[in-house]
C-alpha cells in the first residue's frame, strides 16, 4: 500500500513539473476570469463607441466594431500589453466582419510573440501568409519577404523622425515575423537614447541582455575581434580594423536573422533589375553593347517651335 502512494505521490510530482505546451499556456489566459471579464468589458465599450460615433457624425462612413477592436490591440501592442492585444484580436475572430480576418491573424501573431509563444505565433503567420498569397496571385515566401521590407522601412523612418511607440510597434511586428527576440529592445533602446531618455534606454537594453539569440552573436563578434587582434601588427592597426568590420558584423548576423539565403537572393535579384527598369533600352551598362536604335527617337535639338 506504501508502494502504491509513493507511486502515485511520484507521478503526481512528475506531471505538476511537466512543462506546459505553448497551448496549455495560452489557454490559461484565454480561459480565466481576468481575460473573460476583460472580453466582456471590451466587447461593451465597443459598441459604446460605435455608437456615440454614428450619433455624432451620422453623415461619416460607418465606424465598425471590429475596427474598434483592432485599433485598441495595436494601442496594447504599442504599450507592451500583449495579452490583452491578443484578447481584442479574438474579439475580431469571433465578429462577423470577415474581412478583418487577417487583421486578427496579425494581431494574433504579433501579440503571440510578445506573450513568449513562439511557436503559436509563427503557426498564425503562417496562416496569414498563406491567405495573403492566395488573395494576391502571390507565394507565402513572395508575402513575407514584402512585409519585412515594409516594417524595416517602417522602423527606420520612425527612429529617424523620433517616433519609439511606432518604431517599436515595427520592432514587435517584424521580431514575430522572423522570430527574432532582441528586435524590439535593440530598437527602442536606440529611438530612447536618441530622444535623450537614458533611464528608459537603459531598461531596454538591460532586457536585451536577456537575448539568447544576441548572446549567440556576441560570442560570435568577441571570437572574430580576437582573430583580428592576433593579425593586426599594432594597436593603432587592430582599433581601426574593429571600428571597420564590427558595425558590418553585426549588421550580417542581423540580416541572416531576419532574411532566409533564399529571401537574400531573390532581393539581390530584384536589385539587378533596377536598371532593367530605370534606364532606356540599351542604356543598362551590364547589358554590354548598346543595341541600334536605342536612341533614335531622342531629340538632340530642341524644335525650332520650341526655341
Amino acid at each position: 500500500m506504501k508502494r502504491l502512494v509513493l507511486a502515485f505521490v511520484a507521478v503526481a510530482l512528475l506531471v505538476g513539473c511537466r512543462e506546459k505546451t505553448e497551448a496549455e499556456r495560452l489557454a490559461k489566459w484565454t480561459e480565466g476570469l481576468h481575460c473573460r471579464t476583460y472580453r466582456s468589458l471590451s466587447e461593451k465599450a465597443a459598441a459604446k463607441i460605435v455608437d456615440q460615433h454614428h450619433q455624432r457624425h451620422p453623415d461619416e462612413p460607418q465606424l465598425d466594431v471590429s475596427t474598434t477592436h483592432a485599433v485598441v490591440g495595436l494601442l496594447w501592442v504599442m504599450r507592451r500589453k500583449y495579452r490583452y492585444a491578443y484578447a481584442e484580436a479574438d474579439l475580431i475572430a469571433a465578429g462577423d466582419n470577415t474581412d478583418m480576418a487577417n487583421m486578427s491573424l496579425a494581431l494574433k501573431t504579433v501579440a503571440l510573440y510578445g506573450m513568449k509563444l513562439p511557436q503559436l505565433s509563427a503557426a498564425r503567420y503562417s496562416e496569414l501568409k498563406t491567405a495573403l498569397a492566395a488573395a494576391e496571385g502571390t507565394t507565402p515566401e513572395e508575402v513575407e519577404t514584402d512585409h519585412k521590407l515594409l516594417l524595416i522601412g517602417l522602423i527606420l523612418v520612425s527612429v529617424h523622425h523620433g517616433d519609439p511607440e511606432l518604431a517599436q510597434l515595427g520592432a514587435d511586428a517584424l521580431g514575430a515575423t522572423a522570430q527574432v527576440d532582441y528586435l524590439r529592445p535593440l530598437v527602442a533602446s536606440i529611438v530612447e537614447a536618441k530622444e535623450g531618455n537614458l533611464a528608459e534606454a537603459a531598461k531596454n537594453l538591460e532586457e536585451l541582455r536577456q537575448s539568447e539569440q544576441l548572446r549567440e552573436h556576441a560570442l560570435a563578434v568577441i571570437r572574430e575581434v580576437a582573430d583580428m587582434a592576433q593579425q593586426a601588427k599594432s594597436g593603432e592597426e587592430f582599433l581601426a580594423a574593429v571600428r571597420e568590420r564590427l558595425p558590418m558584423a553585426l549588421a550580417e548576423r542581423l540580416l541572416d536573422d531576419l532574411f532566409t539565403d533564399e529571401e537574400k537572393a531573390a532581393m539581390l535579384a530584384e536589385i539587378r533589375r533596377i536598371p532593367e527598369m530605370i534606364l532606356p533600352k540599351g542604356d543598362n551598362p551590364e547589358a554590354g553593347e548598346e543595341s541600334p536604335g536605342a536612341t533614335d527617337d531622342l531629340p538632340l535639338e530642341p524644335a525650332a517651335e520650341e526655341l
